[in-house]
């Protein structure tokens, strides 16, 4: 059965970041932190509290916070992202290219990207909570990597300080693996003053059933569409006419665990992004997107990821 959802709990969590903390004085960086301070979920969840960075006023930063190497496999049901009202997103990544932990640094460019592994979003991005009997896997020895977005459109320095909770279930409560798939354009660029479309393929590499499929643009974004282009013939994944808030709460598609949509080994995922630049100069990513998302099962220990960065289609 497929449904479209509009995340709930997310939406709640940026709506209340509205009232983050003003300053007390109109001179130096104001505090933008998360107004809540807690998860929202119930179970047991691992507490990251972020080191508090400043985001410099007009500008669009992304960092990734290396933590210390897990030291016990972990089965992970979903991530709080809790931020202040200029975040964008926080997401949980392995590193394929360990660093050293405390390090906190920039990791916006497309050769950063292939040096992690996204592991899970936070709930505003569609996925409030994996079924019951299913989480993703984070083997013993991962060096966990929080990426963290701020998009700063004050006229003012901001200090943040996001929180993040992990949720974890124990071994013996998962029956089945699930993993993530990301695919982007992470080429974009967008010439200044014109409309543009970008369409891109993904070959499915594996069979896999899907449990959520997810659009992510930008505020340049006007349209989504995302397809399964199988041998006999076309599916709708995705179609819809794009608002700037879908940024921080995009609308997605979702399958019971019982009925997923089944997609085999050689099927493609088609991909289109229509946008429209007003700006004088061209706009390259991460400031835009054009990313199809979303959760598949079973995951197996070398079948835990679906990446791809596009191809033009023939």
């Amino acid at each position: 059965m497929k449904r479209t959802i509009f995340s709930g709990a997310g939406l709640l969590v940026f709506t209340m970041a509205c009232g983050s903390n003003e300053p007390e004085a109109d001179n130096g960086p104001m505090q933008d932190y998360p107004p809540i301070t807690e998860p929202l979920i119930e179970g047991t969840a691992i507490r990251y509290e972020l080191k508090e960075q400043t985001i410099p006023a007009g500008n669009d930063v992304v960092l990734c916070h290396f933590l210390e190497k897990t030291t016990e496999e972990m089965f992970v049901t979903a991530f709080e992202a809790m931020q202040g009202r200029h975040g964008h997103h926080l997401i949980i990544f392995k590193a394929r290219v360990p660093e050293a932990p405390g390090t906190v640094r920039e990791c916006s460019t497309p050769q950063d990207m292939v040096r992690f592994t996204p592991v899970i979003s936070s709930v505003q991005f569609g996925l409030e909570k994996f079924p019951d009997g299913m989480a993703i896997r984070v083997p013993v020895g991962s060096q966990i990597v929080i990426q963290q977005h701020y998009v700063n459109t004050s006229t003012r320095d901001i200090n943040v300080k996001d929180i993040g909770f992990m949720h974890v279930v124990p071994k013996e409560e998962v029956q089945v693996l699930a993993g993530f798939f990301g695919l982007s354009d992470v080429f974009l660029d967008l010439p200044p003053k014109q409309a543009t479309s970008l369409i891109f393929d993904c070959p499915v590499p594996f069979d896999m059933n899907i449990l959520l499929v997810g659009p992510h643009m930008h505020e340049w974004g006007t349209n989504f569409k995302a397809t399964l282009e199988r041998p006999t013939g076309s599916e709708e994944l995705i179609d819809v006419e794009w608002h700037a808030d879908y940024r921080d709460e995009p609308p997605v598609e979702s399958w019971e665990m019982n009925e997923p949509l089944v997609m085999h080994e050689g099927d493609i995922i088609r991909t289109r992004c229509d946008f429209m630049n007003d700006l004088d100069q061209p706009i390259k990513f991460p400031k835009e997107m054009c990313a199809t998302y979303g959760y598949f099962f079973p995951a197996q220990p070398e079948r835990d990821e679906f990446l791809c960065a596009g191809s033009q289609p023939e």
